[in-house]
This record gives structure tokens, sequence and C-alpha cells, in this order.
């Protein structure tokens, strides 16, 4: 079977959002099928161990990624078309198709364990973890079977459920399909952070 690229597109997040809440690291769980079974991965966006940074007053972080209008404006939106492939590439699998997509927002406590031990995880998790028969894996990289990231046991489930979430708040989860031309809008109401809802969006398209 080929592989499959599933790429991010457009992130979107809600205009009044605070700045101290515009800081996203997302949790993207994929329904694929192969040839003889629908199978399921997970990956981590930007990683287990950072975050895309899109407080204005933060703008000279390096991890910053908020983008501007054609008139200099800051938007509700981050760069994609800046971000580095790693980063824009949310898995690779090999498989026939991809069936749904789910995606969790998290807004990124900043002062959070799992931050303040950001070097440590980072050098042992990859940002793509696989998903299967209820086991949650991910670490060093090995050889590849259907997805990009497959995963030692050296690392429990446990940890990678803090890594992702920890003490992070969900703003937004929403699913979808592919459409016909292989992109997957996932658009839906979370968290404004004032005690209000209002819209997300993210795309993805399906590269073959």
């Amino acid at each position: 079977m080929p592989p499959m690229e599933l790429r991010l597109e457009r992130f979107e997040f809600p205009r009044k959002l605070p700045n101290n809440k515009a800081n996203f690291r997302v949790l993207f769980d994929i329904h694929y099928e192969t040839r003889n079974d629908i199978k399921h991965a997970a990956s981590i966006k930007p990683g287990a161990d950072t975050f895309w940074e899109c407080d204005i007053g933060r703008s000279q972080k390096a991890n910053f990624v908020r983008a501007k209008d054609a008139r200099g404006k800051w938007t509700n939106q981050i760069n994609v078309p800046q971000l580095d492939d790693w980063d824009r590439t949310v898995i690779y699998l090999k498989g026939d198709s991809v069936r749904a997509v789910r995606a969790k927002v998290f807004d990124v406590n900043r002062g959070g364990f799992w931050d303040k031990i950001g070097a440590i995880a980072g050098s042992l998790l990859t940002g793509f973890a696989r998903i299967a028969k209820k086991k949650v894996t991910a670490a060093v990289p090995e050889p590849l079977d259907d997805a990009t990231g497959d995963a030692s046991e050296e690392i429990s489930s446990y940890i990678i459920k803090k890594v992702v979430g920890g003490d992070d708040t969900v703003l937004f989860q929403g699913s979808a399909r592919p459409d016909q031309d292989g992109m997957i809008a996932i658009e839906g109401m979370g968290s404004d952070g004032n005690g209000g809802k209002d819209t997300y969006r993210i795309e993805l398209a399906v590269i073959t």
C-alpha cells in the first residue's frame, strides 16, 4: 500500500479568544482503512513538548505562528503556509483511505508540569503516536508498518495521555470525513475563552 499524508491546510480560532488562551496543542485521532482492516492512529501536533503560540504579546517567541492579513493586521488564524513540513504533516499512514479524523484542541497551560519538563519529554517522544487495540504508545521511532511513529513500550499510555492533555483545557473537539477531493473540514463550536461559544475550523488534506 502506498503511503498517505494527512496535511494541515488551515487552523482558525475565535476572533475574541483571549491572548492568554491562544496557544494550541492538537490531538488528532484518525480512522483509516487498509485492505483487511480499519485501524486507528493518533498524532500530537506540533508535538508533545511544544505548542503553537498565538498570543500577540509573545510574537517574538520561536513558536509564535499567528498570521497577519494583507494590511498587516493580526488574524484569528495560524500562519499554516509558513509552518515547516514537519509541523504541517499531521501523520503518514500506509493504507487505502482515511475514513474520519477527530481533532481535540487544547489551550496549553504554559506553566504546567509538562511544559517544565519539555526538554525531557522532547528527547523521548516524537510528534506522532500510534493507537491500536486500546493501547497508546509513543517514543523513539522504530521500523514502521502502518503509521509513522510506531512506538516503543518504554513509555506507558498514562504518560502519553498526560503529555497530550495534562492540565490543559479543551477548547474544541470535532470530527469530519473526507470529501470527494480528499479535503477534511472539521468545524464547530468551542470555547471562546470568555464563557461563551464560537467557531473553530481545521482543514486537512489527504495526499496520496
